[in-house]
Order: C-alpha cells, then structure tokens, then sequence
C-alpha cells in the first residue's frame, strides 16, 4: 500500500488516509519532502508489478526502497485499463528528500538516474494532466527495476535466466520486466533481445544491463532487436532490465531474450540448433532475429583447428558471425563475412572449446548456415590412411602403412609393377583394397590386407572405383581396349557400361545428389567427355578429350565441381553443373583437389605447371599460392592423417615423394620416384 495525500496550492501538507496515525510528510512543489515516520511507509519491491491508485484531485502516492551510492535506478509507471484524463507523473526522491528526477506522460512515464547516496529513496506518483490542475484520478502499475534481491509478480516475465535458453516476454504500455543472470567466473556475455514481429510493430526493444554492483554497463535499443556484447565481464549476479524505449514509453509488444555465456554450461531450446560438433561433419542451422547457437567440440593442445561458416540462402541480408573460446572461456577468435566466416588457429589447450554463432546485424532477422570444424588430428588408436606405391619394373609394388603413426612401415606387396592401379573398399567393411592389372596375368585384388584373389582374366587398361550405387561397397570400373568398359558392382557382379574403351576416367558425386551415389567422368577419345551420372544416364560434359580432370568441390557448397586441362585450351572450370570458365591458359601436367589450408568447405585446385606446383582457390577473384618452383611428376590427395581433409602427396623428379599437409607442411616419404600412389585405410589401423 503506497502513501496516499491529498492538498492545493504549492505548498501542500500530505497525509495519508490512516485511521489515527496521521502520518504527514510536507512538498514544496514535489521538488522536495519530509517524511515524519518512515515506518509507515510501504516499500518497492524490485521487479514486482506494484499497483496503485490516484483517487483524488491533488493526490499523490510515495513508495520507498533502498539504494547504495552509484547504484542504477529504473522506475517506469503507466496508467491501467483504458486511457482515461489521468496523466501519470513520477518522481524520484534521494534520502536528502531532493527530487532527482521527474517524467510525465499521456499512458506512462520512466525515469532512470544513479543513487548519489546510500539510503532509503522515495518515488512519488501523481496526476500531471496537459491542462496542468492535477485534479484527474486513475489507477497505476509501478515497476522498480535494480540490483540485487529480486521478485517476480505471478504472470509477469523475469527473473533468473538461463544460459542458452529462448526467454520469451511481453511488455505492456510503462511495463519493464527485470532479469537476472549469474556468471560463475569472469567471461565474456552475449545477451540479445528480439522484437516478435516486424516494424509494424510499435515495440522498440531496449536492454539495459548493471553489473553485480548495480552500475549500469549497457544500454542498447534498435528498432528490432538489440544485441549486447561485453568482454571481461566479472562473475557474479547480473540485471537485465527489458522495456521499450519511445518517447511515451508507452509501446508495447512480444520479445526472446537470449544469453549467451561461454564459460558456463547451456542449454539447447526444443527445436533450436547447438550442442556438441563431430569434427568433419557438416552441421545446418537456422539463426532468427537476434538468436544465439551454441556449439562444443572437444581438441587437444596442439590441434589446427579449423571453423568456417557460410550463409545458405545467399539473398538475405545475413552476416555470419562465428566467435571461438577456449576450454577456459577466453575469446580466441571471432570472425564475420557477408556470406562466409572462417577461423583458423592452432589449440592452446586441451578441453571442450565453444562457438557462438549469430548474425553480426541482429535487425537483419537471421539466415541458414551450414557450419564445420576440423583440423583436430585422430587420436594415435584411429585408423591412419596408408599409400600403395608402384616403384616401376626393378621394384614393384610397395605399402607404406600408418602414415601418421609412430612406426610407419614400408611393406613389398609384389614383385611386379602394375599397368594401372587403385584402390577402395569393395567389401563395404571400411577397409580398403588394392586393385591392379598385370601384364599378362589379368587384374587382381589384393582383398583386405591379406589375400590375393583373382579378378578377370583379361588385362585391363585403367581402373577407377566409387559406390555407382550408395550402398555402401565401391564398384570397379574397368576399362578394356577390346572389351569396352565394364562394371563390377558389390563384389559380385559384372555388368558392361559402354563398347567403347576409356581415355581417362575419375569418379565423384558431380550432381551433389543428397544419396551420395559416385558419378563416372570418362574420356572417348574422339567423341569427348562424358559423365554416367547416378548410375543411369549419361550425359555430355564436352566435346573436347580432356588431358586431365579433377573433381572436388571448390566453392564449398556440396556439389562438386569439374577441373579440367585440355591440350593447348589451358585448365578450365564447371561449377555446379554451369558454365565453363577459364581458369589458366597454360596446360598443365596432373590436377586434383586437397584441403591445404584447413578450410573444411572449400578445397584447393593444385596444378601441375612448368613452373611448378601451384594451387587456386575460389576465393573473391581466386588465389593463386605457389606450393613448390619445381614441377611433379605425380600428385595424389588424400585425408593421410585422418583429420577429415584432404593432404597432397607430390613426387619430384630426383627428390622422391613428399607429404603436404596443414598440420606438418612438407615431410620427405621415400627419395625413390613411383609410377603411381593409390591410397585407403589398407591395415584398418
């Protein structure tokens, strides 16, 4: 029950309606008073809704509440039921009973201000009509919004929130709802408040935010949603207070209130994205207005950690925006782009890292993204990828197992060297075999690292493999000079593909079809380049026999794209099934794709020119980056260390075959020159 009184003129005696206490309190204007006996007094109760009433003319109600020095104070009061002649005035009061602020308005008035003095302060609620008698009455809603204790009435929104959660609110017209957050060690803090609806909407969203000491830190309003960030923030009980801000302070509408803390645990809401990342695998997420995803994934100290984010639906105005902390909530890295954003950075400690994502415009409303991390290397007990090396006639076939283990260890497969050579998992089991022609002796497998066993009786010329069928086994693709091509699907069955033989052949999901099935790219000679695409139809891909190809995706968006070097054309690109576009006029010797930077969406292109090993990347008008100034003799890629991307293997005319990879740069394989390098998971250790 608030202080009720009642009087004229501008010296007013004040009593309140008691029945013989006859408490009196003197103002002189409202500018200052004296309270006779503040026992009598009822006091505020922050972030409760406290409801009064101006019954007569002249009346004014005081309500009171304590305040240390330099604290924050919010008050905002507004008229209830329907907009009546009564105009509501508030005034604040200091424990010297001087009048520090005062508002008025039509609907409702807010006043804010910073305790000068530790003590008991008044706040004072009157009539302020436009024809300036003071005479109207009505009923008032009253809010104090501070530090410290703080209470909820029933219905109302507020209180303590919950890092991760969608806190979802209303204001009404003078409303403000008070929260409260607390930080268990020094931090960074994310909070944002979205507006529900579109500027249609009169809401002005406006978050203030006071530190445990009760000093006021931000202030922020936008006209849909407001997004506070703060660095160095110390742990202890924060206050966020949630309002409009117009200059009636009488808008109303619908809000989310998000929090983001990066060193205490969160939550995922029921249909919100977040939570814990796999590295290497593609994550698809929604951000609204304003909103806040929380993702972990685990790394060990030492990791190249790779982050990367790009926009899904590129005509909307959205702005990824990924931050990066570590296991102890410091910010290592935080990145934005129109489209994309990536972080790049070497692990400082061991433990569970965490990433915000949001759009860096909170007005924007928001987008879809797909997000990935790598670069975290396989712990030593994971299998490691292996190389199957032909050393030409004198040496014959070897295997080079645990690539990046602690005992990598060359092993003879054969004596003989192979006309053509490959390798992949026919079986569907994980592990990889080895599939080769011998001159004279047909083509055999070498079947999980164990068994020699016959394939076809025939030599065959080249020979690719891919699962034509997503099931799960790669089929064999053969090509035959007399035979044509031929098929081996499941480890089982022989099917012919076409009459006619290959000029080159490679697999790859050209389509980005979401069944993952491996597309067949093929060279006729004469008749040009051809794709048997989703084991069915066969379709032009040019008129001109390629001399190299590679296929990979460039651009990072999932469907993968076709590099091509004709004889005297130069390299040219196909993105997503599109046009053609001239990449170099220079021809070159070898092409294929590989993650040479850690970037887990878009791959490098390496080719091999005259000048050397070079690598392009679609990135603005494309960069070039000069690996090596001698030119190979060979290039394969590969995930060697299992990390999820793709390394390069390179042999030097003189100088043997090398290793480049993001976490180790270049590493010296064997001084000999090979014929040719097949790679897979072959000892499945």
């Amino acid at each position: 029950m608030p202080l009720h009184f009642s009087g004229s003129g501008p010296l007013v005696s004040l009593r309140r309606r008691v029945p013989a206490r006859g408490l009196a309190l003197v103002v002189a204007g409202l500018s200052t008073f004296a309270l006779a006996d503040p026992a009598l007094a009822q006091g505020l109760t922050n972030g409760v809704t406290h409801v009064g009433e101006i019954a007569t003319p002249h009346e004014a109600d005081a309500w009171t509440f304590t305040a240390n020095v330099g604290e924050y104070i919010a008050v905002h009061v507004a008229e209830t039921g329907s907009d009546s002649a009564f105009s509501p005035r508030v005034s604040l009061f200091d424990p010297n009973h001087v009048q520090i602020t005062v508002s008025r308005g039509n609907l409702a008035a807010a006043i804010a201000a910073v305790a000068p003095l530790t003590g008991t302060y008044a706040v004072v609620i009157s009539d302020d009509n436009a024809d300036g008698d003071d005479t109207d009455t009505g009923s008032y809603r009253l809010t104090l919004g501070k530090a410290g204790v703080l209470s909820v009435s029933p219905g109302d929104e507020g209180g303590p929130m919950t890092n991760g959660a969608n806190h979802s609110g209303s204001i009404y017209p003078g409303d403000m709802d008070v929260w409260s957050l607390s930080l268990s060690a020094g931090s960074i803090l994310e909070v944002t408040l979205a507006k529900i609806g579109g500027t249609n909407v009169p809401f002005s969203p406006w978050i203030r935010i006071l530190d445990p000491d009760g000093r006021i830190i931000r202030s922020v309003t936008n006209t849909l949603a407001a997004q506070v960030y703060l660095t160095l923030a110390a742990p202890g009980t924060y206050t966020v207070l949630v309002a409009s801000l117009d200059s009636g302070s009488d808008d109303a509408g619908s809000y989310i209130l998000r929090l983001a803390n990066p060193a205490d645990p969160f939550i995922v809401p029921a249909g919100d994205q977040g939570g814990a990342m796999t590295p290497g695998v593609d994550y698809s997420a929604t951000i609204d207005r304003a909103d806040l995803d929380q993702w972990t994934f685990s790394a060990t100290a030492g990791n190249h950690i790779a982050l990367e984010i790009s926009e899904t639906v590129f005509d909307r105005p959205f702005q990824p925006w990924i931050q990066l902390y570590g296991p102890n909530g410091d910010l290592l890295d935080g990145r934005t782009g129109t489209i994309s954003a990536a972080s790049y950075l070497v692990a400082p400690l061991s433990g569970t890292y965490r990433v915000i994502v949001a759009d860096l415009d909170a007005n924007a409303g928001g987008g879809t993204y797909r997000m990935r991390v790598g670069g975290i290397v396989a712990a030593a007990s994971n299998p490691l990828a292996d190389i199957v090396v032909d050393f030409g006639p004198s040496f014959g076939v070897w295997l080079r197992t645990n690539q990046n283990g602690s005992t990598p260890q060359w092993t003879q497969l054969h004596g003989l060297s192979p006309t053509a050579l490959a390798s992949g998992d026919i079986d569907g089991n994980g592990q990889s075999d080895v599939i080769m022609t011998f001159p004279g002796y047909g083509v055999w497998i070498w079947f999980n690292n164990a068994t020699w066993r016959p394939l076809h009786p025939f030599d065959a010329s080249e020979i690719v493999t891919g699962d034509l069928d997503g099931n799960g086994k790669d089929e064999i693709i053969l090509s035959f000079a007399a035979y044509g091509l031929w098929i081996f699907y499941n480890n089982a069955n022989w099917s012919p593909l076409h009459g006619l033989p290959s000029a080159g052949m490679a697999t790859g999901n050209i389509d980005g079809d979401a069944g993952g099935k491996s597309d067949v790219l093929i060279n006729f000679a004469g008749y040009g380049l051809y794709a048997y695409v989703n084991n069915s139809t066969w379709t032009l891909i040019h008129p001109l026999t390629a001399k190299d190809m590679a296929i990979g995706d460039i651009d990072g968006n999932g469907v993968a794209d076709l590099a091509l070097g004709f004889l005297g054309k130069g390299v040219w690109i196909r993105y997503d099934s599109g046009a053609w576009s001239l990449l170099d006029p220079a021809d070159s010797a070898g092409l294929t794709f590989a993650n040479i930077d850690s970037d887990p969406f878009q791959r490098w292109l390496i080719l091999n020119f005259p000048d050397g090993v070079w690598a392009w990347k679609d990135v603005g008008q494309g960069n070039w980056w000069r690996l090596h100034t001698q030119r190979a003799s060979l290039l394969v890629s590969s995930d060697f260390d299992r990390d999820g991307w793709l390394d390069l293997a390179i042999s030097f005319p003189g100088y043997g075959i090398w290793l480049w990879s993001q976490t180790a740069g270049y590493v010296q394989l064997h001084p000999f020159r090979p014929d040719a390098i097949v790679t897979g998971l072959i000892d499945d250790k």
